[in-house]
């Protein structure tokens, strides 16, 4: 498996000029909201409220996970904010959140939206202790590798397997080659932001649903914030969420109702989570099968999948209308030590049957055609 410095993807990230925009935006109508408020006019503070968390929403996918934490902290207190004008006689103003609270993240979203973000591979990469040139642009190979020594990720990076990358850029041999970290890279080279307000007044609050008149275009990155929020709230632990993106194949165009199926098996090759993507979402090309960038979110955290000794396996489906059934086409997989926060990662392809103990893997095919994901990590 190759961790690629590519960020391409269907929701691409915002451009300067974007997130310039997109702040001046947002503190105008926090800026009006909070005037309204501090007026007495709750209800038309409420709406300005309600627009901000939807504009925010509508964004969502085209954001990195440190400014989704950041902003779904945001669009929760403008949730709790709304709340508290709606229920008054509820809590106080050292419970609940005020408009002089809100006033305070004017300044955290000009910090956050002015601050370029760096690339994902320089950041990974500096976590890493690797030149952001270390990686190459082809994934690992691991069609000959024995399950007993090969498949621990320290092997693959200089921690003594025999495996090299397809493409000869390095081997394992190599000196550039870093020892990654067993866990998450949860290290940002960008500047902390300090939350001022503090989490007991927002953690509970439910997000903003915009009505269904505001919702067009940005539907699916509202979908993503309300399944964050789900997911936050019900995984005590950090949340692993997979961005699916493509999957290579040479008869991309032939498959019916093509879909994933996610899964995360423990060490003894047990299934513990299953997801499966939504059959609408596959847009079928000449070599490749897109998914949009359809996020999965596990729902069992990081922590616990590294005390089970889990890995996550990832199915090609379809479905075969002379047998009326679905198959496996093919599957791929990852190890824990591989996840790389907001890095695509690109996976080779092997034979169906799924084998979840890793014993017998084979390629699916020789040509240069794998599946593309990109993990990123919640608390």
């Amino acid at each position: 498996m190759q961790r690629s410095s590519s960020s391409s993807s269907s929701a691409k990230r915002l451009s300067a000029a974007e997130r310039k925009g997109a702040a001046e935006r947002w503190i105008g109508l926090l800026k009006n909201g909070t005037q309204l408020d501090a007026w007495g006019q709750v209800l038309e503070a409420g709406e300005e409220y309600t627009e901000l968390a939807s504009d925010i929403g509508s964004m969502y996918s085209r954001l990195d996970s440190r400014e989704k934490d950041i902003l779904h902290r945001i669009v929760l207190c403008l949730s709790a904010r709304v709340q508290a004008i709606q229920s008054p006689a509820i809590g106080t103003a050292q419970t609940q959140v005020t408009s002089q609270d809100l006033v305070q993240l004017e300044t955290t979203i000009e910090t956050l939206m002015t601050t370029a973000p760096l690339p994902a591979y320089a950041t990974a990469a500096s976590a890493c202790g690797a030149p952001p040139d270390t990686f190459g642009n082809s994934p690992l190979n691991r069609g000959s590798f024995s399950a007993s020594s090969s498949l621990n990720p320290a092997n693959w990076f200089g921690g003594g397997g025999t495996g090299s990358l397809v493409s000869g850029a390095w081997s394992s041999a190599s000196s550039r080659a870093p020892n990654p970290p067993q866990g998450p890279v949860l290290v940002d080279a960008e500047p902390a932001i300090m939350f001022p307000i503090p989490n007991f007044k927002w953690q509970h609050a439910n997000p903003i649903v915009p009505q269904p008149a505001e919702i067009c275009e940005g539907a699916d990155a509202q979908t993503e914030i309300q399944t964050t929020h789900a997911a936050l709230t019900s995984v005590k632990g950090t949340v692993v969420v997979l961005k699916v993106d493509k999957i290579g194949l040479k008869d991309a165009e032939t498959y019916i109702d093509p879909f994933l199926t996610v899964l995360v098996a423990d060490a003894r090759g047990a299934v513990v989570d299953s997801h499966d993507t939504p059959l609408n979402i596959a847009e079928k090309r000449a070599t490749h099968v897109h998914f949009g960038n359809h996020a999965v979110f596990l729902r069992m955290s990081f922590e616990d999948m590294q005390r089970n000794g889990c890995s996550i396996f990832f199915e090609f489906k379809h479905y075969k209308p002379k047998k009326k059934k679905i198959s496996t086409r093919c599957w791929c997989f990852m190890e824990l030590g591989e996840l790389r926060k907001d890095e695509e990662s690109v996976l080779e392809l092997y034979h169906k049957p799924t084998d979840l103990k890793k014993k017998k893997i084979n390629l699916h095919s020789v040509k240069p055609l794998y599946f593309h994901v990109r993990p990123s990590f919640m608390n």
